[in-house]
């Protein structure tokens, strides 16, 4: 199966963009913030090994625990027969840093899990200026989720990967080499540059770090007493967002 990459920018950037439009500029940086995460993982695919080490040590070391549970099974020839839990539940599950499918499934976790923070974090309708900034970060944050689903299903920059023969051809201007020349869906048109090239990568972390930062300081900010100290303040609303209604005045008040 072919896709026309160009067209399917067009697309995942005018969805982002919509969506950007209901969501506002705050929770579009959540998922900026995150999306810069998982960039800066393909510029350090040793560092997103060893996180997927990690969390297969744990899941390793939760299955042992529950492997350590006997079972019970009573016969008619025998009372009572302990088994291990290790000798009747399946193998231990194990995530691929290598495998696309993992990076794949991360991402759209990712999103899916930064959007439902986002409508928690703030549950009023943005201004004009903030579906505007919506709009403007919604884009972005589409366009670097197409390239960093390009970057998963070529490979070349995951852990431990040797790319597969494919037609995603990325820019030879990279520092992690030429991309493979077949993937499985082929695409067509791609442009000459993707997402780990020249300083995208390093614009795209720095802009994720102030834009969350932002986000904290707009909804935290340090109130200082002389007699309790200081202590953190909860704003309710971020700027740019509609602020709720007055309560109705009750009659003769």
């Amino acid at each position: 199966m072919e896709i026309d990459w160009t067209t399917l920018t067009y697309f995942v950037i005018g969805a982002f963009a919509l969506n950007g439009i209901f969501r506002g500029w705050w929770k579009e940086a959540i998922t900026a913030f995150a999306l810069a995460i998982l960039v800066g993982l393909l510029q350090y695919p040793d560092v997103a090994e060893g996180i997927i080490e990690f969390v297969n040590t744990t899941i390793a070391a939760i299955w042992d625990l529950l492997s350590s549970i006997v079972f019970v099974e009573q016969t008619s020839a025998q009372a009572v027969v302990a088994t291990s839990a290790a000798d009747l539940a399946p193998s231990i599950p194990n995530i691929e840093a290598s495998a696309p499918g993992t990076w794949v499934t991360i991402l759209a976790l990712v999103v899916l899990g930064t959007a439902l923070i986002g409508s928690y974090g703030v549950n009023r309708p943005p201004t004009a200026a903030g579906r505007l900034l919506g709009l403007i970060m919604g884009s972005i944050n589409g366009f670097i989720i197409l390239g960093l689903l390009r970057e998963y299903l070529d490979g070349r920059a995951l852990p431990g990967s040797t790319p597969a023969s494919s037609e995603l051809t990325l820019a030879g201007s990279s520092a992690f080499g030429p991309a493979a020349p077949i993937v499985s869906v082929q695409a067509t048109n791609l442009p000459s540059f993707t997402i780990l090239d020249s300083f995208i990568p390093w614009v795209t972390i720095i802009a994720g770090v102030f834009l969350i930062f932002s986000a904290f300081k707009t909804r935290v900010r340090v109130q200082t007493d002389k007699d309790k100290g200081w202590k953190l303040v909860w704003n309710n609303l971020p700027p740019f967002y509609q602020k709720p209604p007055p309560p109705p005045k009750k009659d003769g008040k």
